[in-house]
């Protein structure tokens, strides 16, 4: 809701000394704004969530990755120090046999396979939204553009009134003239 008080105000100080006028306008506006969809919203918390989680993923999978190069290199963080459990969970394996690879890899396979058909499932999902939410929008802006009066042609019938009114004005004081 929002509350818009306004004045408008004028002087006039015609050709005689004691024909001054002044008149003053006093209002106020009042508007109310009600959401049409409240669904937006909660797509949007949605969005930022599954963006969160995805942040989080990258930050686990980087972590894994830094904390491989620095074992690699034959280091490790200081034990008591406040970094220390950034490499905890990180176990390197010592011995792998043949088969443990072929298994590891026809399991990293499947699994990266699932996590592309969800991930696509889900962009689908999302482009499906996105588009429904593009058709409503392209309804708005068509009520928009059907309902509402441009600025330019708004600011044409202002000038055609006011040009209207100074010419009543001036045919008044020419009266008020020829009589006083």
């Amino acid at each position: 809701m929002t509350f818009s008080p306004f004045y408008m105000g004028n002087d006039t100080i015609p050709y005689e000394a004691d024909g001054y006028v002044r008149s003053n306008n006093y209002g106020a506006q009042l508007n109310f704004m009600i959401p049409l969809d409240g669904g937006m919203i909660e797509q949007c918390k949605q969005i930022a969530r599954r963006h969160e989680e995805k942040m989080r993923l990258n930050y686990e999978m980087v972590r894994a990755l830094k904390c491989t190069e620095i074992m690699k290199a034959g280091f490790t963080f200081r034990p008591g120090s406040r970094v220390e459990v950034l490499c905890h969970d990180i176990v390197p394996i010592v011995s792998i046999k043949l088969e443990a690879i072929v298994s590891l890899s026809i399991a990293a396979i499947a699994a990266g396979a699932t996590l592309n058909n969800r991930l696509h499932q889900r962009i689908n999902n999302v482009h499906d939204r996105i588009s429904g939410l593009d058709r409503r929008i392209d309804g708005v802006e068509l009520g928009v553009a059907q309902d509402y009066v441009s600025k330019t042609d708004l600011q044409t019938m202002v000038d055609r009134m006011e040009d209207h009114m100074v010419r009543i004005e001036n045919k008044l004081d020419q009266i008020v003239l020829r009589n006083g």
